[in-house]
């Protein structure tokens, strides 16, 4: 039985190395003096290289799971109708209330977003391993909390920061403190974090070395990946460029991957559960090579459009890259459109907590991914 969910070259390419070579860059760019700190900027190629083509981009994936998939919409087809629905109307509400609500709650929900996605790569490669002890699940799962939450809790605590989740101050400045306490509870923070830390790679290695716990390379990478890129890009450095690399290229990058495995073999595997003959997802998922590159361009010409319209409509941050004709000045439009265009971001954060539940929800998730039910 194979501890892959499809084979070593392919586990490691999209869910393994993006991440610890993301680090790695940050690590090189630091060394060569290119990250220095709080003055560096985001050059616009790189902008279009990660939050265009991997944040953005990643996000219109789920339409290849949900929208473009006629079968899967028509089961659901209530909750995939009134999601997006309901996000515009939540994000009508809170950006009424304050541009900064809107961008906070988004922000949360994203923070949110990112670290359940470490924790669910954690969980299908314990299922494809057949790990089953609730124990370990749960030094597992406080290894992925540890891993996310530490650097948060300092960037919160140093706020503002010369990045942001979103937009500037969109996370919420804690109450200030006297400067040695603030120092003492940090201190103890970190004590606790490298703690657990050192404390739960012994326990995965003298597991592994006994014979209780099985061969697990992709979930063991998965961690090391997830705590190379929150450390790197939050904690040593206090750079945008760092931040943005790591963050977007750890998160995007393996849903991609998963989005293209599992269409492949829903493609592949026929009967009711597979895609309909002729749509756009079999065209793309059965030609291989052509196939994959057909779907990512798909997938980076929406996301140039819609933060096209971002900037035209709002930012006006990148002419460089779109152009500086036809910027508009939307007024009071801002609370209407702005929640609009955050539709596909709500609404994928959301379906996301449920469309790759192997619970019995999702009928034939488990086959395309590779997961047995008696493993």
């Amino acid at each position: 039985m194979t501890p892959w969910l499809k084979s070593a070259t392919w586990d490691l390419s999209w869910f393994v190395f993006p991440g610890i070579a993301a680090a790695a860059l940050v690590l090189a760019l630091r060394l060569a003096g290119v990250i220095e700190g709080p003055q560096d900027d985001l050059p616009p190629w790189a902008w279009l290289a990660t939050v265009v083509a991997i944040d953005v981009a990643h996000v219109y994936a789920t339409l290849y799971r949900v929208y473009l998939d006629r079968p899967e919409l028509l089961r659901r087809r209530e909750l995939y109708v009134w999601a997006p629905l309901l996000a515009w109307l939540t994000g009508i509400v809170l950006y009424a209330i304050s541009d900064r609500v809107f961008w906070s709650a988004l922000a949360y929900l994203a923070v949110f977003h990112f670290v359940k996605q470490q924790e669910g790569f954690v969980r299908l490669y314990r299922a494809k391993a057949g790990e089953r002890e609730r124990g370990d699940l749960l030094w597992d799962r406080a290894a992925v909390y540890a891993m996310t939450l530490y650097p948060l809790l300092l960037w919160h605590a140093h706020l503002p920061r010369a990045f942001h989740w979103f937009r500037n101050r969109d996370f919420v400045t804690p109450p200030a403190l006297d400067p040695a306490a603030l120092d003492a509870a940090l201190a103890f923070a970190s004590a606790l974090y490298w703690g657990f830390l050192a404390v739960y790679a012994l326990r995965v290695l003298l597991r592994f070395l006994s014979g209780r716990s099985p061969w697990n390379p992709g979930k063991w990478g998965v961690l090391l990946a997830t705590w190379a890129c929150w450390y790197v890009g939050i904690v040593p450095w206090n750079s945008d460029l760092a931040f943005t690399v790591t963050n977007v290229v750890l998160h995007g990058v393996p849903y991609l991957g998963l989005i293209l495995l599992v269409g492949s073999r829903k493609q592949a595997s026929g009967g009711e559960l597979s895609y309909e003959p002729g749509s756009l997802p079999a065209s793309v998922f059965s030609r291989g090579a052509r196939g994959l590159v057909l779907g990512l361009l798909v997938l980076l010409a929406i996301a140039y459009l819609e933060e096209g319209v971002w900037d035209k409509l709002v930012w006006h941050e990148h002419g460089t890259v779109f152009g500086e004709a036809l910027r508009v000045g939307l007024g009071p439009f801002l609370a209407i459109v702005v929640p609009l265009l955050s539709v596909p971001q709500a609404t994928h954060y959301f379906l996301d907590g449920m469309i790759w539940k192997l619970d019995g929800s999702n009928p034939g998730l488990d086959l395309w991914l590779g997961i047995s039910r008696r493993q």
